[in-house]
Order: structure tokens, then sequence, then C-alpha cells
């Protein structure tokens, strides 16, 4: 029995200890940097996070093991609605249900053996990070990109703030669903009008995104042939608490004047009253509002505002190049070499809002000449969401099932495994008890399998041995399919990150390795597989994949620091057509042919035969053939 509760819980305090995923900084190797939009930390995990990091985790293991140096970083969206109103249900301060929150998700995260550099995360509500968030917004205001200005905007009388238009959908408060209405207040803008050409025009840049996400963005950005744009101008400032300060004074003499440099950060007041309302929380301290200007030194007031979220993931992707700069928002060298993202993964609900806000600010930064190109994410990829009886998991629906409960139950491995094989990631798929049990099976025979034979049969010099050895037809049928499966699996995460298809493919070659060791069985053969084998789960079910790697193969060092193994192609090849073998009908397997073999009738009956053989399929006498010349071959047996 597979002791998985023990198994993830050393193997992840292992990870943490060692360090083996730390972020590596030596631009001799060839990099790869793979994100997951970073969570909002105002409650639990949830399955669309591990829908979402999984997938970023098996790509970042698996690039490791292919000698990149990978950057797969993590972070906290914090600031905001979300976690200010849950503090303020919970009559808690923002910044301690913050703390809190971001503690609980990492220990979720962790669980889940997704390996990330902990000492690199970035959490947008501390000072170091929206320090150069004010700095960078004071850049924009020097290119003449932020303004104040007074305007009709979207008023939530529910939340007193403003919303920028991606914020309300059909005439509602995307957050607490209140009508909302139009009303003129003074507010900061940032010049999004200013980027619609490029923007639009840039969109023929991102060949690797979704046509559906290129689609979305080309509508909402919406050029007419007269060259006016439905886009409009983003306001990015909010009438609420938990935010970073605009960092601003406002001189009866001298007007807006921008914070010194040396002055930033402004930082947030604690400890003071939250209470959603007018005027805003921050117009109602004294101490914070009163000041003087860095200009004439004349009495003044700070700006009272705050920042809307997006405005910090505008560029937390940069900020991640290198996390703890207290110089710069990030150092030219690092950011040249990490950047592009060439992987991103996110849901689709963040295509006309984050996707738009994230690639304005970063041709911005182009400009100034922060960044040396025009594009932030090289690939896109947009994950479904999971859902329970066909609707989307929701607290007020009741209808979560939460990470923390499966783990308990079924553990991390047989999680990975399930969120993955589901369905395609780019679909919706409905949470299914039974399936989560079925990966649960699967891992504890998988683990079953590869201990017991590595016990009886495991040799470590299998690679001098197996090019000796005289092999029989069942080894070499069974040396294909697992270099089939590598070959499969090497594909799928390159291309589709379909891993649905990958967890089948563990299946069948597990199923296939089962029905081998009933045949008179070479040690030498068992002893590749169950190697190969090992290295190719690593990066989806990670602990069972050490515990074998380490215990019952007596290797040293981590698997997941191995090399990805090859294949070979001789032995992965499978012929550009297929001859199905059929007894009465149903599909026994198959032979392979390359397109210059033309075999006869004869041949093809006699390797059939020879491979029901090994399969241990007895015909009866006097059973009769159906052939259908290059497709089919069925034997009809008696009854």
């Amino acid at each position: 029995m597979y002791d998985f509760k023990r198994a993830e819980a050393f193997w992840q305090e292992f990870w943490e200890r060692e360090h083996l995923f730390d972020m590596p900084q030596n631009e001799s190797r060839e990099k790869f940097y793979v994100l997951g939009m970073y969570a909002y930390p105002s409650g639990d995990a949830h399955m669309g996070h591990v829908r979402n990091y999984t997938i970023t985790d098996v790509i970042a293991r698996y690039k490791r093991m292919n000698g990149c140096n990978v950057l797969h970083p993590t972070g906290w969206d914090a600031f905001g609605l979300p976690t200010e109103n849950a503090a303020f249900k919970r009559n808690i301060e923002p910044q301690k249900w913050n703390t809190e929150c971001t503690a609980k998700m990492k220990q979720q995260f962790q669980k889940l053996g997704f390996s990330y550099d902990w000492d690199k995360v970035i959490d947008t509500s501390h000072p170091e990070y929206y320090h150069w968030t004010q700095w960078l917004l004071i850049r924009f205001w020097e290119k003449g990109l932020l303004y104040r200005d007074i305007r009709e905007v979207n008023w939530c009388p529910s939340c007193n703030t403003v919303l920028a238009n991606e914020q309300v959908e059909n005439g509602k408060c995307e957050r607490c669903k209140s009508v909302v209405i139009p009303k003129k207040t003074t507010q900061w803008f940032l010049k999004t009008t200013a980027y619609a050409n490029r923007l639009t025009e840039d969109l023929n840049l991102l060949k690797d995104w979704p046509p559906r996400v290129i689609a979305m963005q080309r509508n909402w950005i919406g050029k007419q042939k007269d060259g006016s744009f439905r886009l409009r101008d983003w306001c990015v400032s909010r009438q609420r608490y938990w935010g970073a300060p605009i960092p601003f004074v406002i001189c009866p003499k001298c007007g807006i004047r921008p914070v010194p440099d040396q002055e930033l950060p402004v930082k947030l007041p604690l400890g003071v009253d939250i209470t959603p309302g007018w005027p805003p929380p921050l117009a109602r301290i004294p101490s914070f509002v009163e000041t003087t200007c860095p200009k004439c030194g004349g009495a003044a007031e700070r700006a009272t505002d705050v920042l809307d979220t997006f405005v910090f993931s505008a560029w937390y992707f940069l900020r991640f190049t290198d996390p703890h700069n207290t110089k710069a928002p990030f150092d030219s060298k690092w950011q040249s070499y990490w950047m592009d993202v060439d992987l991103y993964v996110g849901g689709v609900e963040h295509a006309t809002v984050h996707l738009i806000y994230a690639r304005f600010f970063h041709k911005v930064l182009y400009d100034l000449g922060l960044v040396d190109r025009p594009e932030p994410f090289k690939r896109l990829f947009v994950q479904g969401m999971v859902c329970l009886k066909g609707e989307k998991m929701s607290k007020s629906k009741g209808n979560i099932v939460t990470p923390v409960e499966i783990l308990d139950q079924f553990g991390a491995d047989a999680l990975r495994a399930y969120i993955l094989f589901v369905g395609p990631p780019e679909l919706d798929v409905d949470w299914q008890d039974n399936g989560i049990r079925g990966c649960h099976r699967f891992v504890e025979r998988m683990y079953s399998v590869l201990t017991r034979v590595s016990e009886q049969h495991f040799q470590k010099d299998w690679r001098r041995l197996i090019t000796r050895e005289q092999l029989a037809d069942a080894d070499i049928q069974f040396r294909g399919h697992v270099h089939r499966t590598i070959s499969r699996i090497t594909e799928t995460i390159e291309k589709t990150y379909h891993f649905n298809t990958v967890i089948s493919a563990f299946m069948e070659v597990l199923n296939n390795f089962e029905e081998y060791l009933k045949t008179s069985v070479n040690p030498v053969v068992v002893s590749e597989a169950v190697e190969i084998l090992t290295l190719v789960l690593s990066p989806f079910v990670p602990h069972l994949a050490e515990e074998v790697w380490r215990n019952s193969l007596g290797q040293s060092n981590s698997v997941c620091v191995q090399r990805w193994p090859s294949y070979e192609p001789s032995l992965a090849f499978q012929g550009d057509f297929q001859i199905i073998i059929q007894v009465n009908g149903k599909k026994k397997g198959v032979l392979d042919y390359d397109d210059n073999q033309r075999p006869s009738k004869e041949e093809v009956e006699e390797s059939a035969l020879k491979f029901l053989r090994n399969k241990e399929v007895v015909l009866s006498e006097g059973a009769r053939l159906i052939y259908v010349p290059n497709r089919v071959i069925n034997f009809i047996t008696k009854k």
C-alpha cells in the first residue's frame, strides 16, 4: 500500500530544504519562463487554481529535466475588493486577513507539490512591490499618459467606488452584482487610447495565442474605419482602502505634483477605519492627507484614491525576473534574459481586462526603454473551468469541492493526475467523485508495480546489458510500447498540453506492463521500463516518482533533477499504417507497416498468429479468417 501522506510530506520538505526549485540566475543556459496568472488570496485555494498551476508545474518540471533554466514563480494579487470585502465582513484588518490567506494558500500549494521558489514570492500589498508600481506610475505621468479629470464614470453604490468598463457586466458590478449608475467625479486615468492602434496591430505578433482571445481583444479595442475606438482610457483610481495610494499631491499654487522618487513608497496607513463610504477612507485621515508641496514647500494635500488592482498585475511578470531589487523595478539584464514569458496560463475571463492592460503597460515600458520587446507573452494558454453538475463551482451556490478535502483523502498525486485526466485542459470539465477515486487506484497500482518489479528484477547497469541481450518478441513489443510512451508524452508536452492523453498513455503502458509480467520476464527489459517510467512520471506525479527513484531503484539525488529520457526511434516508430488484429471482431492488437511495405495476406496472417501466441490467445482449430487488405485481419473461432 502506498502511504501517500508520509511520502508527500517527506518529499515536499526535502524539495524546500534542498532549494531544488530556486530561481537560477545563469545566463549561459537556455531559459524557459512559465507563469500561471497569480492568485487572489482572499480565501482558500480552489479547483481552478489546482488546474491552472498543475499545468504550469508539469511543464516547469519537464523543462528542468531537459536542461533549461526555468523561471516558474508565484505570488499574490493581494490588493483590491476581494480581500477588502472579505476582511470587512469578518471585522478584521485587510493586512491581517491577507497574511492569513497567503499563509494558508502557500501551505495548500506546497501540499500539491508545486515547484515554486518560495523565497521569490511577490505580494502586491507589500511596500517593496508597490513602491515600484508607484515609481512606474510617475514615469507614465512624465510621459503624459496619466491625467486627472472630472468624468462621468461607472459608479457602484454598494462598493462605493468607480468601476472600469471591463468591471461592468450587463450593467452590473462584476463583484457584488449591484446596478451600476453614472456619476461625475474626479478620477485618475491612463491613456490606453493612445496605444489603441498598436494594441490592435501588434495582435499580429501573437502567433501562439488562441484565435478566440485575439478575436476578443480585437473586438474590445474596436477599431473603426474612421479611426474611432471602443476602447476608453483606463480609470485607475478607486475610492476604497485596500490598495496602494496614488503618489501625487495637489497644491493650491502648483497644481498636481508627483511625490519625489526618494520619498517613495507612499505607504498605506494601517490600523485605520476602513468602512466604505464617502469621503473615502484615506480622505478621513488628516495625518495622511496633510502634506507639503514638493515644488513650493507650501501646504498641500495627498491624493486620497488608491490604485485599481489591475495596475499591479499589469507588470508583475517583469518583477518576477528580479523580485527583490531595491534600486529599480527590475534589472535590465535579467528582464532581457527571462522575457518574454514563454508560456502564460490563465482563464479566458482575463482576455479583455488583464491581458489588454498588461500589453498596454508593457508597450509603455518598451517606449521608455525599460524593456526590450513590444509584447510580454509569447504563448498564451487559457484553461477551462472546473464545474460541478454543469455549474461553475461557487461558495454562494454551495457546490464546492475543496482541494483540502481531496488532498487528505486521496493525496496530491491522485489529484494532480485527475485534474489533468478529466478532459482537454482548454475545455470546461465537470468534477466526478468516481474519477478521483479511479486516479487514486491508478497511482496505487503504478506504485505497486514499479516497486514490486524493482525489488525483484532491477539492474542498474541495464544500459550496458540491453545491447547484448537476445530479446524475445514479447520483450521487443513491450520495449516498443515503453519508447512510444516517451515519444507520445514528449510531443504532448511540447505541442498540445492535452495531458488527459498523457494520463491515458500511463494507464495503457501500466496495463501492458502487467500483461508483460505474466510472460517470461527479462530483468534487463524490466529495468529499462521501470527507470524510464519513473522519470517520465516525475512531472505529473512527482511524489510517487521520488519514492520509486530513491527507495526502490536506489538512485542518488532527486528524480526531478535527472535528464528527461530519450527514446529510440526504431522502437517508438509505429509505422505509416496499421493492420488491426481481431478475434471474433474484438481488437487484440495492431501490426505496424511502412508505406513502402505492402505485406501479403500470408505474411500478415503469420505475424498476427505470432502476436496472438505471445499474448497467450488460443485459437480453436479451424478458425476462419477474414482479411481486409492493409486494414483488418479477423480470426473467427467456433463457439
